[in-house]
This record gives structure tokens, C-alpha cells and sequence, in this order.
């Protein structure tokens, strides 16, 4: 991992990545896998905001401040994938929820993005103006999923996922949590959206159905979801507001090492 930037094997220019964005979603997908070479760390640590750098010299576990420093290095090298700024010179500003915008004067119109990141994996998508969220989750991270799904499943999902084996309850519970957490994500206002007031009735490989309160989401036929398996260990999903006249959007999935 000596590299400073990242091995992106993608040789399309910026006009056709941004041109693509109407019609699709380019999911970036990074695994990680032991400590980041000392010379990496230094390279691109000085990319970083001064409020980033803070933010990462905090994580008392090496492990932890790799992860953020790797997940917050992609933002910026991605997007410069899509315009002409370096890595070092983008601007991000957050809404009153927490959600990252990009902050740039000049940037091409509508170029969103939206990171999560967990043990082993970064995903970060990169869309249009249209609401998106994404998030990959460590199957295995968490030691109650009992107990958990009392707090963020609706009262059908709890149901179908209490009459699974033990096996089959791991991966339901796993695939709801990854599309909720993108959900809220893509809405833009985090936790403040109570995770019982939507739900999926569906979480199939190829078929995914939502609904949800209408003080959630008049239509949710606007929304589409994908959900992947990007390795034996992670589950993802994605969540989009294509609209309920169109075609879901098809997500890219485009990967880099470090």
C-alpha cells in the first residue's frame, strides 16, 4: 500500500463519469485489509481538512484511524475523478442533520456522493441530484440482533424475521439493517427518522418492496434498492429516489485498492 493515491483501473474521462450520472449510480467499493503503509498514511493525511485531520488523530485504535483516514482520502480522490480539482481542494458542508454536500463553487451542477465504511470495506456512491443513500455493514459486528431489531424493525418485519432459523435471521437482519440505514442516509436526516416507520416487505437479491408512513414518503414508489454481497463478510445496500415513472437506475460498481 505504498501507492499515494489510489489504483483506479477506470480510464474514462470526467465528462463521460459525470455524463453516466444521469442514468446510473457508480458505487466505488475499497476493502481493506491490515494497517495502511506509514508512507500512504503520510501522503494523504495532507489532503484532508484541518477538521478532518483533527478527526482522525481522536480514534484512539490504529485500525479506526485507518479506516476513516482511507474512507475520507477516497472521497476526495473519487470526486476528482468527476471534475477538474484536486484531491486536497475539495469543500464539504453539512446539512443540519450531518449529511456531507460538496461545498465548491464551480463544481459540476447536481455531483453528490454519499460514504459508509466498516471493518474491511468502504463504499462510497457518487450520483446526481437525486436523493441517495448508501450503507455496508460487517456481518458479525454486532452481538444482539435480538435485541436491536426491537428498536429498529417495524412490527412485520420483526415478525418475519423472528420466524426464521437462527442462520436465515442473520442475513434477513443484516440485509433490513443495510436498507434502512441507506434510506435514511439518502433522505438526508440520519436517526432523526424513526427506523419503525418504514419498512421492507420484500429484501430479495433482485426484488426489494417499501413502505413506509406517509409523513415518511408520500411516494414510496419513487424509491428503488438494491442489495449486494461485495464480500462473504459484508452486506450492502442502496437507496435511490429514480421517481415512480422510470426505470430504477443501474448501480456501477467500480472497485479500487489502496
Amino acid at each position: 500500500m505504498t501507492n499515494p493515491g489510489l489504483n483506479i483501473s477506470d480510464e474514462r474521462s470526467s465528462a463521460e463519469m459525470l455524463g453516466l450520472l444521469s442514468e446510473q449510480l457508480h458505487l466505488w467499493i475499497v476493502p481493506i485489509s491490515g494497517p495502511l503503509d506509514p508512507s500512504w498514511v503520510a501522503a494523504n493525511e495532507v489532503i484532508l481538512s484541518e477538521e478532518e485531520r483533527g478527526r482522525h488523530r481522536r480514534y484512539r485504535r490504529a485500525s479506526d484511524r485507518d479506516l476513516f483516514l482511507a474512507a475520507h482520502a477516497v472521497v476526495r480522490h473519487v470526486l476528482s475523478r468527476y471534475a477538474s480539482i484536486p484531491p486536497g481542494e475539495w469543500v464539504f458542508e453539512t446539512n443540519q442533520y450531518g449529511r456531507p454536500e460538496i461545498a465548491n463553487l464551480g463544481v459540476p451542477r447536481g455531483l453528490r456522493f454519499n460514504l459508509s465504511h466498516t471493518d474491511g470495506m468502504i463504499a462510497l456512491i457518487v450520483h446526481d441530484e437525486v436523493d441517495t443513500g448508501v450503507d455496508v455493514e460487517r456481518v458479525g459486528r454486532l452481538d444482539d440482533l435480538h435485541s436491536v431489531s426491537k428498536t429498529v424493525f417495524a412490527d412485520s418485519e420483526r415478525s418475519d424475521f423472528l420466524a426464521l432459523s437462527e442462520a436465515d435471521q442473520t442475513e434477513r437482519f443484516y440485509r433490513l439493517w443495510t436498507l434502512k440505514e441507506a434510506f435514511i442516509k439518502a433522505k438526508g436526516m440520519g436517526l432523526s427518522l424513526p427506523l419503525k416507520d418504514f419498512w421492507f416487505e420484500s429484501v430479495g437479491p433482485s426484488s426489494v418492496t417499501f413502505s413506509c408512513r406517509e409523513e415518511v414518503e408520500p411516494d414510496p414508489a419513487a424509491w428503488h434498492f438494491t442489495i449486494a454481497q461485495p464480500s462473504p463478510h459484508h452486506r450492502l445496500a442502496t437507496a435511490c429516489r429514480s421517481g415512480s415513472d422510470r426505470h430504477p437506475r443501474k448501480v456501477e460498481s467500480l472497485s479500487i485498492s489502496l
